[in-house]
């Protein structure tokens, strides 16, 4: 639909066909009302005054000219032509019909009038609310007019991103900067083989619907549009304009301000990137997915509908627990369970992981008080980030914590993983020490994962070692995995540490893992993670 048809229905009345209509109820009213009249005895009685409802009519639905026309034919019907008395046959004075029909005129010219200037008031909210007052390109109201009458099919969505509109602004003024923005959207509107529709969403910013081609293909057809030389006041212009370009299936999707979202994010990257455009690609609905993921993690947060799952970690040599690892669990109302290594990830790139960690380890505190309560003393590991340990603020809510269950430090171990302590090592190391110093011990999760050694290792308070999955899942189909594995815990005790094999899932790894004199082991062949009553229940069997 093109600027015209916007400006058609921002000032449009009744549609021609409607106006045909009450024409001729309204004129088939006239010689009915005057039949009524006739037969009620003439125009001495009241019920003359029924006449004054086609004039309003006529003057509301066709304006002044309607409302004149209406009281000229009321005058003449009830004046000349209608007696004073049908009985007597008695005419009317002539200053007595033509004053009437004076002031059915008067009455229709009024009203007509009126209601006139209330069209033309309403006319101009109308294209206040579709067009920028500045630009006068439409704004984001006019998207589900423009989008009315488009053919059936995929659509092409666009947002056309000017990056250096302040920089024009500055130099130029912003008069300059709209005479520039609305020469813009008229290239890409007079463009109709090109684009059905063009808004202005932003100052920045205009977004575009056509026809669905092929992305690439429309995008570089957009950009050839857009490279044309822009001039203002004779003089040419740069334009730093990147654009996004997305697909939507239905045409009706482009009423909806949502439909632009992706091609706005892809517009942004654009830019980022100093590309002339981005098209929709598996990254972006990574992108989309991912912040999904999170705003109904934060919401479920809130919400109180997240769980502590425990699992053992046993003594090889008495196969008896000695410690309980406690793991976040998440089952959404609509996802269901939705695996740690799905969001765990993400909530650690927002701020959102200094509240849940705090959430972990008051819930892991409280499992502890449950579980001495239940007489199963048992240490609790609990996993953190490296977020945490540079939040200053992060040591004083633990010891807090701990405060406030009552809980033994030294029953209290810390998990991280070795990339997350390569971040900023000495910030770690002097973050780890406090802890250490209240008895809390350190242990490296998934080791082997990263790439620092044990040697490196070493100059942290590190208490444990616990052997990446990958390695101990590999121990019985993989002898260069025995090998890695018998060093490791070798190298691993010759330096004090305690190790635990993650993973082991079955007897036979469970001896190997005997054979190369490991100690301590974690994995499905001895529980699975389970609920705090569930582990209760399995203790006691101890």
């Amino acid at each position: 639909m093109r600027e015209k048809n916007l400006s058609d229905w921002a000032t449009k009345d009744l549609t021609l066909k409607n106006k045909i209509v009450y024409g001729v109820i309204i004129l088939l009213m006239f010689p009915l009302i005057y039949a009524f009249v006739y037969a009620t005895g003439g125009i001495k009685f009241v019920y003359s005054h029924s006449m004054y409802i086609p004039i309003l009519l006529a003057a509301i639905i066709f304006g002044i000219k309607g409302g004149v026309a209406a009281g000229i034919v009321a005058g003449i019907l009830l004046g000349p032509l209608m007696p004073i008395e049908v009985a007597t046959s008695e005419a009317q004075p002539f200053i007595n019909w033509f004053f009437r029909l004076l002031i059915f005129v008067g009455t229709g010219t009024l009203v007509g009038y009126g209601v006139d200037r209330l069209k033309k008031s309403a006319n101009r909210v109308k294209r206040m609310i579709l067009y920028n007052p500045e630009t006068g390109i439409p704004n984001t109201n006019a998207i589900s007019v423009l989008c009315n009458d488009l053919p059936r099919g995929p659509k092409t969505i666009v947002t056309v991103l000017v990056s250096n509109n302040q920089d024009i602004i500055d130099a130029l003024g912003t008069d300059a900067y709209n005479r520039i923005l609305y020469t813009l959207y008229s290239t890409l509107k007079d463009s109709p083989s090109l684009v059905q529709a063009v808004v202005q969403s932003d100052t920045y910013k205009l977004w575009l619907v056509k026809n669905h081609n092929n992305l690439k293909e429309d995008a570089e057809a957009i950009m050839k549009v857009i490279n044309q030389n822009q001039f203002i006041d004779d003089a040419p212009v740069y334009l730093d304009v990147s654009i996004g370009v997305s697909l939507i299936h239905d045409e009706k999707a482009c009423k909806t301000l949502e439909s632009y979202r992706i091609s706005d994010s892809l517009a942004r990257e654009a830019h980022k990137k100093n590309l002339p455009y981005a098209i929709k690609s598996e990254d972006l609905n990574r992108k989309i997915k991912d912040y999904d993921l999170i705003s109904r993690f934060s919401e479920s947060f809130y919400k109180q509908e997240l769980s502590l799952a425990f699992q053992t970690q046993v003594d090889l040599i008495t196969g008896k627990p000695f410690a309980v690892e406690a793991l976040l669990r998440w089952k959404h109302p609509r996802l269901g369970d939705v695996s740690p290594s799905e969001f765990i990830p993400l909530i650690e790139e927002t701020k959102l992981i200094h509240p849940l960690t705090t959430w972990v380890i008051e819930n892991a505190f409280k499992a502890m008080k449950q579980l001495e309560e239940n007489g199963n003393d048992i240490d609790i590991a609990i996993n953190i980030s490296a977020k945490n340990l540079y939040d200053p603020d992060f040591y004083q809510r633990v010891m807090k914590s701990i405060e406030a269950f009552y809980v033994d430090p030294g029953k209290i171990i810390f998990e991280i993983t070795e990339s997350a302590l390569m971040g900023n090592p000495e910030k770690s190391k002097k973050c780890l020490n406090r802890f250490v110093d209240k008895g809390i011990r350190i242990a490296i999760d998934d080791f082997g994962a990263g790439y620092s050694s044990l040697a490196y290792l070493s100059r942290f308070p590190i208490d444990t070692i616990k052997i990446d999955k990958f390695f101990i899942l590999q121990l019985t189909k993989d002898n260069s995995m025995i090998r890695i594995v018998k060093s490791t815990i070798k190298l691993a005790n010759d330096l004090g540490y305690h190790v635990i094999a993650e993973g082991v899932e079955d007897k036979e790894c469970a001896n190997l893992l005997k054979e190369l004199d490991g100690r301590f082991a974690q994995g499905y062949y001895y529980t699975k993670p389970m609920s705090l009553k569930r582990l209760m229940a399995t203790l006691d069997e101890y």
